[in-house]
């Protein structure tokens, strides 16, 4: 009886910090230290307490995090993406079906409301087209989250890399969920492109021919990055190495300047999101160490549930109240990761990309994610109107994507 009181407590406790908004870091913060004092002896608490702080790969990681958004800032701040947005949006007559390019460009470059700089570029693309604002909210939104799945700097893929979760590279990863990436797209690209292409109005333009070579060079650190996360072995410190080395030939090419870097330097120390990585490692070990995943084992070992349903709704519950990957990663992945990731590091990535994709779908319909509210304000629509237009594109997602990982990774 009291277990049931201290985790209703818990789950009570969460909800309320996730509706009233607070950070991230004091809900996770609060939950974790309270999941400790809870379930675990003094010991095994301090033990946790002392590991998440101490533990080279918690800096490594958060070194990582803080020179992988630096390297984005630094992107965008030299004018990188302005200068391919341009190159593309000159080169087409009619360019409706390039509306999913500028936000999925943007993409590639995660930021904190990051939805509010593709949004002037598809404004200025839609013009004159006819479509609904919610409709242009909605392709500004959805096709700049298709790389959650797939894309290295993406904080939530970095820390799933790593040795304290699948211990796996990046590349493992993306090579057994890539569909989920392809499905995103297929799915906004059909219900929001297609279905509407009889009511957008064709937009005529004098046209550049597009150079495909030029478009390549512009986005060089990018195409690099790419390269190198293939050919690179796993590995955080690898990861490390070549962001670095990225930022260095980047900053030689453009001969930025001491006061610049230091700007781009601030801009990628996001201490809110630095110090989850703590808190991150720490919750882990309080779960593994604690009975909680006992009460789930025993419920599917008797078998009351299937292990999909399981996997799908635990991440798309915390994808739901936060919004945010990196946040049903740290809560999601210690509760359930025993259904997927054995004793030996052997990963079950038909278990492991049903979990994501929960995940992914929550963070998606979340009414708590900063791109949604800032897509809605920009385009001056409402939030019910813009799920309306998700809802298709959701749907086939998900159908699509359990269908391919049951072929694919079973």
């Amino acid at each position: 009886m009291l277990l049931a009181i201290k985790i209703i407590f818990l789950i009570s406790l969460f909800i309320f910090f996730s509706l009233k908004k607070y950070p991230l870091i004091i809900t996770l913060g609060g939950i974790t230290l309270l999941f400790g004092l809870f379930f675990l002896r003094f010991s095994l608490f301090s033990k946790g307490l002392f590991m998440g702080l101490t533990s080279l790969s918690t800096y490594q990681l958060m070194f990582l995090i803080w020179i992988t958004v630096a390297f984005t800032a630094m992107i965008d701040g030299e004018g990188i993406i302005k200068s391919a947005s341009d190159m593309l949006l000159k080169s087409v007559r009619n360019p409706v079906f390039l509306f999913p390019f500028f936000p999925a460009l943007i993409g590639l470059f995660p930021m904190p409301g990051g939805a509010l700089v593709s949004a002037p570029m598809l404004k200025k693309m839609t013009k004159g087209s006819g479509l609904p604002p919610e409709t242009e909210a909605v392709i500004n939104f959805w096709f700049r989250h298709i790389w959650e799945s797939v894309w290295i700097l993406y904080p939530g893929i970095i820390i799933l890399s790593s040795k304290e979760f699948l211990n796996t590279s990046v590349m493992n990863i993306v090579s057994h969920q890539y569909f989920l990436m392809v499905f995103a797209f297929l799915g906004g690209f059909v219900f929001l492109l297609i279905f509407n292409s009889k009511k957008i109005q064709i937009v005529n333009r004098v046209i550049k021919k597009a150079n495909i070579v030029s478009l390549l060079v512009t986005l060089w650190p990018i195409v690099f990055l790419v390269i190198g996360v293939v050919l690179l072995p796993k590995g955080l410190f690898y990861l490390i190495l070549l962001i670095l080395f990225l930022s260095i030939l980047f900053t030689l090419q453009k001969r930025i300047s001491v006061k610049s870097l230091l700007l781009y330097a601030k801009k990628g120390f996001n201490l809110k999101l630095i110090l989850l990585i703590p808190i991150i490692y720490i919750f882990k070990f309080f779960v593994e160490y604690s009975t909680i995943k006992d009460g789930v084992l025993n419920i599917v070992e008797a078998g009351q549930v299937p292990l999909e349903i399981i996997l799908f709704l635990v991440p798309m519950f915390f994808g739901l109240l936060f919004g945010l990957t990196i946040g049903t990663i740290s809560l999601g992945f210690p509760i359930i990761s025993f259904i997927f990731l054995t004793q030996t590091g052997e990963i079950n990535f038909y278990y492991f990309t049903i979990f994501f994709l929960g995940g992914y779908i929550g963070l998606l319909f979340s009414p708590m994610h900063l791109c949604l509210l800032v897509t809605k304000e920009y385009f001056n629509t409402n939030l019910m109107k813009m799920y309306g237009k998700m809802v298709l594109p959701g749907i086939f997602l998900t159908i699509f994507s359990l269908i391919a990982n049951y072929f694919l990774n079973r």
